[in-house]
């Protein structure tokens, strides 16, 4: 909307997959679809996606959960509230919250199309502050001078009854009551411009199509393809060091132990192998109905070095000001250099900070 505001209608968002993880009443869904699969799948002969096979079969399932009609060992996990809430997200997204679970019993976020989600959400979001004014497209001041000087009309009169901020900025704003060719006409003739009978201007017309926003949207899912670039020398030396740590673990009888470098931000001499005990980075969590030890998960550290540039530079690349957009174009990674460079931009930014620079494999 702030890119709009400058004539900037177009964009691109990227969404992480994982997204619904942090959204509490999807998860909420999660976890009790997970006990309810779970469970089902412990006290009967077929596996809970072979006895359902349809979207139809499973709600219908659900229902009877609710109604109990059935006595399953989660009958009285899945209330009406669950079902009614169930039932008034879009087909394509119960599909995927009831979709097949991994062979660990982890929920497949890949497999359900959260960007349409999304989409629809804000499509809806916009929607209500289009009716409310507040989406308008900034239409640039030379170019509405010259569309009211070619069709004959005095640009600062109208400008002063069309925008709110008329002569203040280089890209001007809808006056946020006109929302319609109708409220565009009522201004226009509470001004003394127009008759009842007399019909809008066609630059004036011009004007106010330009200031609409058209929300079209194009999604793509990247999934694995997004990080299956070819490897940097960096990305080579990291792996085969990484390797030979693996082999001296176990060629020296460790066990239950992670494969690790540190100071990979330094230069190679620097870097140090080591093996970290993997039961302290063990947590409960939920599978397959019912908790189990696994590898705790690494999310984005807010207060990290790197996260920290991004939030200070969030702003600017937005480019929600008249100019051009800020982004970069590097190209196809080339395999080239005689050392360790190319480290992520991530990495030395931590090790900025003084973050341990490390990576790992499990042996």
């Amino acid at each position: 909307m702030d890119r709009a505001t400058v004539g900037k209608n177009y964009g691109v968002l990227v969404i992480p997959e994982g997204v619904l993880e942090f959204i509490n009443e999807i998860q909420v869904f999660i976890i009790k679809l997970n006990t309810i699969i779970g469970n089902y799948n412990k006290v009967h002969d077929r596996d809970f996606h072979t006895a359902f096979p349809t979207l139809g079969d499973k709600l219908e399932y659900l229902r009877r959960l609710v109604r109990g009609i059935r006595r399953d060992v989660s009958y009285n996990i899945w209330n009406a509230r669950d079902d009614e809430l169930f039932n008034d997200i879009p087909e394509f997204f119960q599909e995927g919250l009831l979709t097949e679970r991994d062979s660990h019993g982890n929920f497949q976020f890949s497999q359900v199309e959260t960007e349409k989600v999304l989409l629809d959400l804000v499509k809806d979001y916009l929607g209500i502050l289009k009716e409310k004014g507040r989406y308008k497209i900034g239409v640039e001041e030379a170019q509405f001078i010259k569309i009211m000087q070619q069709g004959g009309l005095d640009p600062d009169h109208y400008g002063r009854i069309l925008f709110d901020n008329w002569q203040q900025a280089r890209y001007l704003m809808v006056k946020q009551t006109i929302i319609s060719k109708k409220t565009l006409k009522a201004a226009l003739i509470k001004a003394g411009f127009l008759g009842d009978e007399d019909a809008i201007p066609t630059p004036i017309e011009k004007i106010y199509e330009l200031s609409v926003p058209k929300f079209k949207t194009q999604s793509h899912f990247y999934g694995y393809d997004g990080r299956g670039s070819d490897p940097t020398r960096f990305d080579c030396i990291y792996t085969y060091n990484l390797g030979l740590t693996t082999f001296s673990l176990i060629a020296n009888g460790a066990t239950g132990q992670m494969a690790a470098i540190l100071n990979l931000e330094q230069d190679f001499h620097h870097w140090h192998p080591i093996g970290i005990p993997i039961a302290p980075l063990m947590h409960l969590e939920e599978r397959k109905g019912k908790l189990e030890l696994v590898l705790e998960k690494s999310v984005v550290d807010v207060d990290s070095p790197a996260f920290r540039v991004v939030k200070a530079f969030r702003e600017k690349w937005l480019a929600a000001t008249p100019g051009g957009d800020h982004y970069r174009h590097p190209g196809p990674i080339r395999f080239t250099g005689t050392s360790e460079e190319d480290r992520p931009i991530t990495l030395l930014l931590n090790a900025l900070g003084g973050h341990m620079g490390g990576a790992t494999d499990a042996p």
